[in-house]
């Protein structure tokens, strides 16, 4: 039969190894978030892939539909 004692010191050591593998798990997981300035759409990362120039965007017209009077 195992003592009271000896059931929370294997408590403690589980805990101690849950804490080290959460810590290990965090220092991975920080190191793989991109960087801040390295965002980039889907259409800069297909550009990119394809070699390709984005489109410059054409601008807009102010009305859509001109009335003469």
């Amino acid at each position: 039969m195992m003592s009271p004692y000896e059931g929370e010191r294997i408590f403690e050591a589980e805990m101690v190894r849950l804490h080290q593998c959460d810590r290990n798990f965090y220092a991975c997981a920080q190191s793989t978030t991109p960087e801040p300035g390295t965002h980039r759409s889907l259409r800069q990362w297909l550009a990119d892939l394809t070699g390709m120039k984005p489109l410059k965007p054409q601008p807009e017209p102010e009305s859509a539909v001109e009335i003469k009077l």
